[in-house]
Parts: C-alpha cells; sequence; structure tokens
C-alpha cells in the first residue's frame, strides 16, 4: 500500500509546471534533469499499474482462502461484488484500464481531446481511493502533491486567460514549417523556453508546446511549428484562409520599402472571437532594424502580415471614427485571425547556456528551434553587452535532410556569418538527404577551391 500510494502521488507531482519552473531556478537543476518530468511521470504511472495488479492479486488470492475456509458462509463473488472495498476496487480497476489504454502513444496523437478527457478520470479516482479502504496511508502521502497540483493548475488556468497576445505575423517556410510571431505581453524568459499554445477555434482542450526561437533580448515571441499532425494542419488552414496578399487601397501611399514589422490592435467580443485588423495608414519605425536577419527566405510564404511595409494596423472602432474623418478605408481587406492562449514559459537545458566559456549546440531537423534562441541572443550579447558575456567559444552543428530544411533558418545563419563576431562562432551544418545529380555539378562548378564550402 505504501509503494501504491508513493507512486500515485509521485504522478501529480511530475506534472506541476510551475513547481518544476521554481525549482530550475534553484541549485537542483544543476544536479537533476528536471526536463524528463514528463518521463518521470511515466515511469511512476507504469510502477503504480506493477503495484496495482499486485494488489488485485493479493486480495483476489486473499478472497479466495477466506472463503474456502468460510465452508459457504462467505462467497468468493460477495467479497468481490457485494461489499464497498470490492465494488469500489472494480471501479478503480475499470477507470485506470480506461486511463491507461488511452494513453498510448497511438491513441494519444490521433484522438489528442480523448486522450485528454479520458486522463481526467484521475478525479474519480481520487475519490474512490479514499473510499475504497484504509486510506490514512494514502492520505498522508497524497497531501502535499494533491495540493500543489490543483494550485499549479489553477494558476496555469487564469494565467493563459488573463493576457490574450495579439498575432502579429504567420510566415510558411517551406518546405512545412509555419513560423508564428506574437506579442510578448511583458513575459520574462530565458533562451531555449518552451510555451504551450492553445487555440479553442481548433480545440479547446488541446495544448500544445512550442519552443520559442525569438531571444529575450527581442519585443515579440516567435515560434517555429512543424505541420505533422491534424492540430497544426487545421492551424495552417485557419491562417491560410487568413492571408491577406494585396491591399485595395490605392490611397494609401508608401514611400520606402523596409523590413516589415506590424504594430496590431484588436477588438474582442466577450467569448473572446478573433481579431479583426484593417490596414490604414503609415506608422513610426518599431527598432526592428535591430535584427540582421530577415523574417522571410525567398521561397518564404507571409499568410498574415503580407501588407505594404510602413502600415498600422487599427481596430474596428479606430476604423468608424477614421472614416468618419474622411479617410478612405472602405475597400480595405480585413484580416480575422483567430484567438491564441499562451501558458509559459517553462524551462529547458539551454537556460544555462551562458554560465559556460565552451558552448556546444548540436541539433537536427526542427529540433534546432532552441539553438535559434540562444544564436539570436548571443548576436545581442556580443555586439550590445560584450562585457558581460562570458562565452568565449560556441561550436553550432546542424543536421538535417534537406536543402529546403536551411531555408527558414538560411537567413539567420548568414546574418550571423556576416557579423564582425571574431571566432566566437563556429557554424557546421550537414546535409543527409540525396542531392540530384545536376545540384551535384552546379555545386562543384561554383565552388571556390580555396573559398568556403558553397
Amino acid at each position: 500500500m505504501h509503494n501504491l500510494s508513493l507512486s500515485v502521488s509521485a504522478i501529480f507531482l511530475f506534472m506541476s509546471p510551475t513547481l518544476l519552473e521554481l525549482l530550475r531556478r534553484t541549485f537542483i537543476s544543476r544536479h537533476i534533469v528536471l526536463e524528463k518530468n514528463v518521463h518521470a511521470h511515466k515511469v511512476a504511472a507504469y510502477t503504480a499499474a506493477v503495484w496495482m495488479v499486485a494488489h488485485i492479486i493479493t486480495y483476489y488470492v486473499r478472497y479466495h482462502d477466506k472463503a474456502v475456509n468460510s465452508h459457504g458462509k462467505v462467497t468468493f463473488s460477495h467479497q468481490l461484488f457485494g461489499t464497498m472495498v470490492g465494488k469500489t476496487g472494480h471501479a478503480l480497476l475499470f477507470l485506470f484500464f480506461a486511463l491507461y489504454a488511452t494513453s498510448i502513444p497511438v491513441v494519444r496523437r490521433r484522438f489528442h481531446e480523448l486522450f485528454y478527457w479520458m486522463h481526467h478520470l484521475f478525479v474519480p479516482c481520487v475519490v474512490l481511493i479514499f473510499i475504497h479502504g484504509k486510506t490514512h496511508w494514502f492520505w498522508q502521502y497524497f497531501a502535499g502533491p494533491g495540493a500543489i497540483y490543483t494550485i499549479d493548475r489553477l494558476y496555469r488556468f487564469v494565467r493563459s486567460r488573463s493576457k490574450l497576445p495579439r498575432v502579429l505575423s504567420v510566415i510558411q517556410h517551406p518546405p512545412n514549417v509555419i513560423e508564428l510571431r506574437i506579442e510578448r505581453r511583458g513575459m520574462n524568459f530565458q533562451v531555449g523556453q518552451y510555451i504551450y499554445l492553445n487555440v479553442p477555434s481548433i480545440s479547446v482542450l488541446e495544448w500544445h508546446p512550442f519552443t520559442l526561437t525569438s531571444s529575450p533580448e527581442e519585443d515579440e515571441l516567435s515560434v517555429h511549428i512543424w505541420v505533422g499532425g491534424g492540430w497544426t494542419r487545421r492551424l495552417i488552414k485557419l491562417f491560410q484562409e487568413s492571408s491577406v496578399t494585396t491591399l485595395q487601397a490605392d490611397s494609401v501611399k508608401v514611400d520606402s520599402l523596409k523590413a516589415i514589422s506590424l504594430h496590431t490592435d484588436s477588438t474582442r467580443d466577450d467569448k473572446g472571437a478573433g481579431q479583426d485588423f484593417y490596414a490604414s495608414g503609415p506608422r513610426p519605425g518599431t527598432g526592428a532594424g535591430r535584427r540582421p536577419w530577415i523574417r522571410g527566405g525567398q521561397n518564404s510564404t507571409v499568410l498574415v502580415d503580407q501588407l505594404p511595409p510602413e502600415l498600422v494596423i487599427h481596430n474596428s472602432e479606430e476604423c468608424a471614427g477614421a472614416k468618419a474623418a474622411n479617410r478612405v478605408i472602405a475597400t480595405q481587406p480585413v484580416i480575422k485571425l483567430p484567438t491564441i492562449m499562451v501558458d509559459g514559459p517553462y524551462g529547458a537545458p539551454t537556460q544555462q547556456v551562458f554560465d559556460y566559456e565552451h558552448v556546444v549546440l548540436v541539433g537536427g531537423g526542427i529540433g534546432v528551434t532552441p539553438m535559434t534562441s540562444v544564436l539570436k541572443s548571443l548576436f545581442f550579447r556580443l555586439t550590445e553587452r560584450p562585457d558581460e558575456c562570458r562565452v568565449r567559444k560556441v561550436y553550432f552543428i546542424w543536421v538535417c535532410r534537406s536543402v529546403q530544411s536551411l531555408e527558414w533558418f538560411r537567413d539567420l545563419l548568414v546574418a550571423l556569418d556576416m557579423e564582425d563576431l571574431g571566432d566566437i562562432l563556429e557554424i557546421r551544418t550537414y546535409l543527409t538527404g540525396q542531392l540530384p545529380v545536376e545540384q551535384i555539378r552546379n555545386i562543384e562548378l561554383y565552388q571556390d577551391p580555396d573559398g568556403p564550402d558553397a
């Protein structure tokens, strides 16, 4: 009973991300890999399952022996289904079986909402455990972790709904990556941390983790999302339906074509509906020129934000006032963007990357996203605060399958390579996919024997 109570209590403790984030700020993070909390949660669940099976077998044998020794006075079936212990025990067996069965990876990925709802069977499970039998042992183990989990969940629920960020831009990169830029809303984060995103118009229940690819020095949040599952496909479909490719207002004059950086204001109804944006006139600069990298590659497609630069985005009420002032806005398109909720940030091993003099960054495919944040922050530290930067050498190694995979990341690498960073940063990229023969010949033709690798 002690082992089972301990395992069940640990399941809740490992899924309290706010507590784990607080622990990451202490010396504990240098000795315990807190980023393995989900793995620890699974291990605790499997351990609890083993002790449950042992518990069930033990009592089945005990009830059988008691029925045999009673000479018919107490039946085996009555002990199993006629007593409170037996009824609650079998109810727990059924609930835990449903919970574990829907946690299988193939079920969790294809039917995430089913997984989410079935995982909330832990509520009746905890209630039944207290009714099941002698609960003083379980109460001693569960009180602390249960209280921490409850407070943690309530805090995250309120926080994610108190500040709904505005979508600033959405860019589709080859081969299958979406770059989503949203308002920062005062969020403090460190390099490589991740956030959870929820789009209610897709699913009220699904929260998906994404690593932040923006640096703490930037004034917006950005994530790069690999389009591979049902949720991400529906997300890109929403933004494709919201995309604007032309601006139909001839009266708006643009004097210069600078980097696109939009300031947005939104209007929401009481239900937290999407944002309605109207383009209307010039705006002051936002200091986006601090970044040497551009927003998209040659083959990237801007889904939202593809408007002439130097435009401000006003909400519906402001547009009504502008209309009264004889400003031509009626012919301009409306961008309807989905509401996005953000929970986080949460920790990652890269948080402590700048505590060392020599750093090796290794990424594979889309797994390069935390390194993006590190490299951007490294640029700002070396160019703006060189005296505070402890790093002396950074080796960046990226392995990806195709040349197209380099597209969304190429501009950052080129910008960093062209900056005068001395010998601090060394970039090495490797392509593992097969190249066409014609492409190989072109590379050989234009390869300078004394120059860099084409």
